[in-house]
């Protein structure tokens, strides 16, 4: 079914025929425009009186043009649902980052309702661990070294700011007198993933593989934690083999402290991943999910289904990747754009479109197809979270996709020609009643096709103001 109202390139206000001069209360649809994401939902109260609501509302956002020369679009190769290609939590700049590689999703999640659901838990992480070293000089004495990350432990992460059995506040306490510079070593051999770090004015988000320095006071210390989200592609670790614990092997990471002052290495902290034969560890990846109850005591018992291999899905690496949801000059060209939902008999607002091409002709134009087919898409909006209301977002797209709420991903639809949607219901995200919280939607048209779905289904309520969208493109 294809829903769609010709699109405009500005947008001043949102059209009704009542005016906005009420106070919206608690637990009534509003009336909102953020971000570009205009939604308006049943039951407005303007003036102390209930109105209709209306038939349609907008939908704003950037769209980026991107040329069949950029090496992760044009290829017409259909590589299915690959899920964790982009980290679970936004980088600092509110875009998404590349982890390095992604699982092929094998067959779906559902939640207990049957609604296709993120895909979480590890990959069945064939005999996994880490062993943790950690050394208070240069690597001759050695403090601790264990099976720190076997079986009864998650073995995709690191929390030196926090996880005491690392040391770090121990070794370097209170009150340490001089700054440390911090580094992180072996990075090719560290696998997939991403780091957070947050000491004093300086919060980074990153990939491993792309390395980190930076110089801070250890009293400030707030995060350094690494996620290995794709522990299988880690080198040198075979099943039924364990390599010996030696700095820079392959399948170690390193990162390392020293004091600025006397350039003496303070602290290092060394993982090694091992291989046990025939053993399986699961582990949570961050997407909302599990076993248990969700805010209003309802049960989740979700269906879980299966990942296949390792996947790049496409994507050249983190710099090429960095290009999609950004202005880049000479890469892609951006301008805002609209798209309408229309409220359906139970009061729910959809945008349903199967030749989605909001840009024919623009920007860089066709490049001789019929339509403009290389773009990515992205809207971001504030909301407040009513506990026990049935608030959901849904989507559905023919390439890669992925919705953040507070910047953690609960839609994970990398990939291209991922053949599903999926359903986030925000009862089961941990939120707080009456908090307002940011939803952040980026889309990428990758493959050349006469056919762009483009789905969307909700009920959330947005608040009315403004914003500058990521990635360069600002609202007046």
């Amino acid at each position: 079914m294809t829903n769609r109202t010709p699109s405009v390139a500005h947008i001043d206000t949102i059209q009704t025929n009542t005016p906005v001069t009420a106070i919206l209360k608690k637990h009534e649809a509003r009336i909102a425009l953020y971000g570009g994401l205009a939604i308006l939902t049943a039951g407005v109260a303007f003036g102390g009186a209930s109105a209709p609501p209306p038939e349609t509302v907008r939908l704003s956002g950037v769209v980026r043009d991107m040329t069949s020369t950029h090496s992760d679009f044009g290829d017409s190769a259909t590589r299915g649902h690959i899920a964790r290609l982009a980290a679970h939590r936004l980088g600092v700049d509110g875009l998404p980052v590349f982890t390095g590689m992604g699982l092929e999703v094998r067959s779906q999640w559902y939640d207990v309702d049957g609604h296709p659901i993120a895909p979480y838990g590890d990959a069945g992480l064939v005999g996994g661990h880490f062993d943790v070293d950690v050394f208070d000089t240069a690597s001759t004495s050695e403090l601790y070294h264990e099976h720190q990350y076997d079986d009864k432990f998650d073995v995709t992460y690191i929390d030196v700011a926090n996880d005491t059995r690392l040391l770090f506040r121990d070794i370097i306490t209170a009150g340490y007198a001089n700054p440390l510079r911090l580094e992180f070593v072996n990075t090719q051999n560290g696998g997939a993933g991403v780091f957070d770090f947050e000491a004093g004015d300086t919060v980074v988000r990153g990939q491993t593989s792309s390395g980190f320095t930076t110089t801070f006071n250890p009293d400030e210390l707030v995060a350094l934690k690494v996620e290995f989200y794709s522990l299988i592609a880690l080198r040198g670790t075979n099943p039924g083999t364990s390599q010996d614990d030696m700095a820079g092997r392959d399948g170690s990471f390193s990162i390392k402290m020293w004091d600025t002052v006397t350039d003496e290495l303070v602290y290092e902290i060394v993982a090694y991943h091992h291989i046990k034969k025939d053993v399986i560890i699961e582990t949570n990846f961050g997407i909302p999910g599990m076993q248990g109850i969700d805010a209003c005591g309802d049960p989740i018992n979700d269906i879980g289904g299966a990942f296949g291999g390792a996947s790049t899905g496409g994507v050249t690496d983190m710099s090429s990747f960095e290009q999609w949801f950004r202005d880049v000059p000479g890469v892609n060209g951006a301008m805002r754009r609209d798209v309408y939902l229309t409220r359906d008999a139970e009061g729910i607002y959809e945008y349903l479109d199967n030749e989605f091409f909001p840009i024919d002709g623009e920007l860089y134009g066709n490049e001789g197809e019929l339509h403009n087919q290389l773009f990515t898409y992205s809207i971001q909006a504030r909301f407040q979270y009513n506990a026990c209301g049935d608030q959901f977002f849904e989507f559905e797209g023919n390439d890669s996709a992925w919705v953040f709420i507070d910047d953690t991903m609960v839609i994970d639809l990398g990939g291209t020609g991922t053949g599903t949607g999926q359903y986030i219901a925000l009862d089961r995200l941990n939120l707080v009643d009456g908090d307002s919280y940011t939803l952040r939607l980026f889309y990428a048209q990758r493959r050349p096709s006469v056919e762009s779905i483009f789905r969307i289904r909700t009920n959330l309520q947005f608040e009315n103001r403004q914003t500058a969208l990521p990635g360069g493109v600002a609202y007046d």
